[in-house]
Protein backbone atom coordinates (compact mmCIF):
# COMPACT_ATOMS: atom_id res chain seq x y z
CA UNK A 1 0.00 0.00 0.00
CA UNK A 2 1.22 3.40 -1.04
CA UNK A 3 1.80 5.96 2.18
CA UNK A 4 -0.89 8.41 0.29
CA UNK A 5 -3.42 5.94 0.22
CA UNK A 6 -5.37 5.27 3.60
CA UNK A 7 -5.81 2.08 5.45
CA UNK A 8 -8.35 0.04 4.19
CA UNK A 9 -10.80 -0.30 7.00
CA UNK A 10 -12.13 -3.52 8.49
CA UNK A 11 -14.92 -4.64 10.24
CA UNK A 12 -14.98 -7.92 12.35
CA UNK A 13 -18.51 -9.44 12.09
CA UNK A 14 -19.44 -10.84 15.90
CA UNK A 15 -22.93 -12.61 15.90
CA UNK A 16 -24.30 -15.88 16.71
CA UNK A 17 -23.31 -18.88 14.97
CA UNK A 18 -23.45 -22.05 16.94
CA UNK A 19 -27.13 -21.72 17.76
CA UNK A 20 -28.30 -19.89 14.36
CA UNK A 21 -30.67 -22.10 12.08
CA UNK A 22 -27.72 -20.45 9.32
CA UNK A 23 -24.79 -20.59 11.63
CA UNK A 24 -25.43 -16.77 11.27
CA UNK A 25 -24.17 -16.88 7.30
CA UNK A 26 -26.87 -15.30 6.09
CA UNK A 27 -26.46 -11.08 7.59
CA UNK A 28 -22.90 -11.69 7.56
CA UNK A 29 -23.12 -12.03 3.70
CA UNK A 30 -25.79 -9.59 3.70
CA UNK A 31 -23.68 -7.12 5.22
CA UNK A 32 -20.32 -7.61 3.94
CA UNK A 33 -21.24 -6.92 0.79
CA UNK A 34 -22.48 -3.80 2.01
CA UNK A 35 -19.89 -2.42 3.96
CA UNK A 36 -17.39 -3.15 0.89
CA UNK A 37 -19.97 -1.67 -1.88
CA UNK A 38 -20.98 1.46 -0.32
CA UNK A 39 -18.26 1.97 2.08
CA UNK A 40 -14.86 0.09 0.42
CA UNK A 41 -14.44 -2.04 4.12
CA UNK A 42 -12.98 -4.92 4.23
CA UNK A 43 -14.84 -7.45 6.79
CA UNK A 44 -13.61 -10.54 8.94
CA UNK A 45 -16.21 -12.96 8.33
CA UNK A 46 -16.27 -15.95 11.15
CA UNK A 47 -18.59 -17.81 9.20
CA UNK A 48 -15.59 -17.56 5.89
CA UNK A 49 -12.33 -18.02 8.48
CA UNK A 50 -13.42 -21.07 9.69
CA UNK A 51 -12.90 -22.67 6.56
CA UNK A 52 -9.48 -21.69 6.95
CA UNK A 53 -9.04 -22.99 10.20
CA UNK A 54 -10.60 -26.57 9.69
CA UNK A 55 -10.60 -29.10 6.94
CA UNK A 56 -13.87 -29.82 5.81
CA UNK A 57 -14.16 -33.21 7.80
CA UNK A 58 -13.28 -31.24 10.54
CA UNK A 59 -16.20 -29.03 10.17
CA UNK A 60 -18.53 -32.14 8.94
CA UNK A 61 -17.52 -33.46 12.70
CA UNK A 62 -17.46 -30.82 15.04
CA UNK A 63 -20.60 -30.66 16.73
CA UNK A 64 -20.14 -34.18 16.97
CA UNK A 65 -16.62 -33.85 18.97
CA UNK A 66 -18.52 -32.08 21.54
CA UNK A 67 -20.70 -34.70 22.91
CA UNK A 68 -18.02 -37.49 21.92
CA UNK A 69 -14.12 -36.34 22.02
CA UNK A 70 -14.30 -33.12 24.54
CA UNK A 71 -10.52 -33.13 24.32
CA UNK A 72 -10.32 -32.78 20.65
CA UNK A 73 -13.16 -30.63 20.66
CA UNK A 74 -11.62 -27.76 23.00
CA UNK A 75 -8.75 -28.13 20.61
CA UNK A 76 -10.61 -27.12 17.74
CA UNK A 77 -12.84 -24.85 19.71
CA UNK A 78 -9.27 -22.60 20.74
CA UNK A 79 -7.97 -22.93 17.46
CA UNK A 80 -10.85 -20.71 16.38
CA UNK A 81 -10.94 -18.72 20.20
CA UNK A 82 -7.57 -17.44 19.21
CA UNK A 83 -8.07 -16.41 16.10
CA UNK A 84 -10.87 -14.69 15.82
CA UNK A 85 -9.28 -12.98 19.11
CA UNK A 86 -6.20 -12.43 18.07
CA UNK A 87 -7.84 -10.66 15.20
CA UNK A 88 -10.45 -8.46 16.56
CA UNK A 89 -6.90 -7.37 19.02
CA UNK A 90 -4.51 -7.04 16.35
CA UNK A 91 -6.49 -5.91 13.19
CA UNK A 92 -10.11 -5.09 13.04
CA UNK A 93 -10.81 -1.40 13.00
CA UNK A 94 -14.73 -1.75 14.50
CA UNK A 95 -16.95 -4.57 15.65
CA UNK A 96 -20.52 -5.01 14.61
CA UNK A 97 -22.46 -7.53 16.60
CA UNK A 98 -25.73 -8.54 15.10
CA UNK A 99 -27.67 -9.21 18.54
CA UNK A 100 -30.65 -11.75 18.21
CA UNK A 101 -32.36 -14.42 20.35
CA UNK A 102 -29.54 -16.90 19.14
CA UNK A 103 -26.76 -14.66 20.22
CA UNK A 104 -27.60 -14.64 23.75
CA UNK A 105 -27.42 -18.38 24.10
CA UNK A 106 -23.69 -18.86 22.99
CA UNK A 107 -20.41 -17.25 24.75
CA UNK A 108 -18.16 -16.08 21.32
CA UNK A 109 -20.34 -13.07 20.91
CA UNK A 110 -19.92 -11.87 24.29
CA UNK A 111 -16.57 -12.89 24.59
CA UNK A 112 -15.94 -11.05 21.25
CA UNK A 113 -17.97 -7.65 22.28
CA UNK A 114 -15.86 -7.56 25.35
CA UNK A 115 -12.36 -8.31 23.74
CA UNK A 116 -13.41 -5.17 21.10
CA UNK A 117 -14.65 -2.79 24.02
CA UNK A 118 -11.42 -3.75 26.10
CA UNK A 119 -9.16 -2.91 23.22
CA UNK A 120 -10.80 0.65 22.45
CA UNK A 121 -12.78 -0.39 19.41
CA UNK A 122 -16.04 0.89 18.66
CA UNK A 123 -18.55 -1.69 19.12
CA UNK A 124 -22.16 -0.93 17.03
CA UNK A 125 -24.78 -2.98 18.19
CA UNK A 126 -27.32 -4.29 15.59
CA UNK A 127 -30.64 -5.68 16.99
CA UNK A 128 -34.26 -5.44 16.86
CA UNK A 129 -34.61 -6.99 20.24
CA UNK A 130 -36.47 -4.76 23.42
CA UNK A 131 -33.28 -3.17 25.28
CA UNK A 132 -34.49 -4.92 28.66
CA UNK A 133 -33.69 -8.55 26.32
CA UNK A 134 -30.22 -7.58 25.88
CA UNK A 135 -27.32 -8.04 28.58
CA UNK A 136 -26.69 -4.91 30.36
CA UNK A 137 -22.99 -6.41 29.77
CA UNK A 138 -23.45 -6.11 25.99
CA UNK A 139 -25.36 -3.03 25.96
CA UNK A 140 -22.25 -1.12 28.19
CA UNK A 141 -19.71 -2.26 25.36
CA UNK A 142 -21.92 -1.00 22.85
CA UNK A 143 -20.93 2.59 21.30
CA UNK A 144 -23.92 3.05 19.64
CA UNK A 145 -27.24 0.67 19.28
CA UNK A 146 -28.92 0.74 15.54
CA UNK A 147 -31.98 -1.33 14.86
CA UNK A 148 -31.68 -1.65 11.21
CA UNK A 149 -29.18 -1.95 8.45
CA UNK A 150 -29.41 1.43 6.74
CA UNK A 151 -29.19 3.27 9.94
CA UNK A 152 -26.25 1.80 10.82
CA UNK A 153 -24.55 2.18 7.21
CA UNK A 154 -25.28 6.04 7.84
CA UNK A 155 -23.55 6.07 10.56
CA UNK A 156 -20.53 3.92 9.44
CA UNK A 157 -20.72 6.60 6.52
CA UNK A 158 -20.63 9.57 8.55
CA UNK A 159 -17.66 8.59 10.95
CA UNK A 160 -15.58 6.75 8.36
CA UNK A 161 -15.76 8.66 5.38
Amino acid sequence: MSPDRPKKLTAYLSGAMEYAPDNGEGWRRELASLLNEKLGHAVFNPNEEIKKLMSPEERESFKELKENDIDKFRENIRRIIDHDLNFISEKADYLICYWDEYASMGGGTQGEVTVAYNNGLPVYLLTDMPLNRISSWILGCSEKIFIDRNSLLKELERKYN
